[in-house]
This record gives structure tokens, C-alpha cells and sequence, in this order.
């Protein structure tokens, strides 16, 4: 990326045009942006590996809205529904629970469907035997069948659309190993990926 950036600048000074200039400082900034997310990807991945579980007290349709404006989500392109009780309570580690959503989310944003004229996703938490349990679909591209066991495998990209260096799911896999849960990941292609997690109550 750095070579790339190099690469613009050097092109750029053989632009005078506004519009030319214009395009080069987009791109560069799109790819510093990329590097961004890849690092702080990367220190989550280490800061997992020595993190000391804590129990927190919250309302995850709270740590919902947080994350939806952390990720500056477009609603005019992407509707989101939700299906959380504004009563529940949840106790777990607001960290973790919050790295789930964000890579989660943030994965159905990225790899939704163009061709369609309505971008969903829909987040759905509740309490069912002793879990609580957060569904999150959405109705994009969809994972191919023999790709679906490889999600989770860190630095694996599964699509050409696939800008960052594989972390995401890998990151969202092992926060819910730390906290004994378990994540399944249902997919069809061109139709919908469905992420459920299911996290057991802290007392």
C-alpha cells in the first residue's frame, strides 16, 4: 500500500487538472483508511490473546445503536431493523459482545448486494435456554457453500470484494471463544448470510 501511495503522489504532479487531483487524494485516502482498519484489526488480534475476561451489566440494544453510529451506517442505502426487547439486560463483556457486533455488521455492510434495490439487515437478541442469543442477517451476496467452513480462519478472504486482510470473522470467532459461546454462519448465495451467536449468562 505504501509503494501504491508513493506510486499516486508521483503520477499526481503530471495532473493539473482540479478533477485529477481530486481523484488521486480520494484514492490515497482510501487506501490509508484501509491501512487504518488492517492495523487496529491486527491489535485487536494481540490484545486478544492476553485479554482478561470482565463482567459488565448493559443493554445491548444500547451497544447496538453505538456501533451502528460508530460505523456511520447510511440508512438511506441500508435498512436496518431490530428486534431487541428495550428491557433486556445482558451480562457479559461489553468489550467482546461489542468487537462481535462491530465485525459483524460491518461484514454485512460491506458485502451487500448492489443489484438489489433494498439493502437489509436485521438484528434480532434474546434469552433462550440459558444464552443469550444475537441473530444478525442480511440479504447480500451470500457465501459460497464450500467457503462457509473457512469464515473463521484468520487472514482468509473469501470474495474479490474482500478490501481487508481477512481479520474480521477471524476476530468475531475468537471473542466468543473467550467468552464459551459458540457462532454459526448460514449462507446461501445472492439470497442471504444469517450470523447467530449464542453467548452463556454471567453470573
Amino acid at each position: 500500500p505504501i509503494t501504491t501511495i508513493q506510486g499516486l503522489c508521483k503520477i499526481s504532479k503530471f495532473d493539473e487538472s482540479a478533477t485529477g487531483k481530486s481523484l488521486y487524494i480520494q484514492k490515497i485516502y482510501e487506501i490509508m483508511t484501509g491501512m487504518d482498519k488492517t492495523y487496529k484489526d491486527v491489535g485487536k488480534v494481540l490484545t486478544l490473546d492476553s485479554y482478561t475476561i470482565k463482567k459488565d451489566i448493559f443493554s445491548p440494544q444500547v451497544v447496538v445503536q453505538s456501533v451502528i453510529e460508530e460505523l456511520k451506517i447510511d440508512t438511506e442505502q441500508v435498512q436496518i431493523t431490530m428486534d431487541i426487547d428495550s428491557n433486556l439486560t445482558m451480562v457479559s463483556d461489553i468489550y467482546l459482545y461489542k468487537n462481535i457486533l462491530l465485525k459483524c455488521i460491518e461484514n454485512s455492510i460491506h458485502f451487500r448486494d448492489l443489484q438489489k434495490d433494498q439493502k437489509e439487515i436485521s438484528i434480532k437478541i434474546y434469552r433462550m435456554d440459558g444464552h443469550f442469543v444475537t441473530e444478525i442477517s442480511d440479504n447480500g451476496i451470500g457465501i459460497a457453500p464450500d467457503m462457509l467452513s473457512k469464515v473463521f480462519e484468520i487472514y482468509f478472504r473469501g470474495s474479490e470484494r474482500s478490501k481487508g486482510q481477512g481479520l474480521g470473522l477471524h476476530i468475531v470467532q475468537r471473542c466468543v471463544t473467550l467468552l464459551e459461546g459458540n457462532i454459526e454462519v448460514h449462507s446461501e448465495v445472492s439470497n442471504y448470510t444469517t450470523c447467530v451467536i449464542r453467548l452463556p449468562y454471567m453470573f
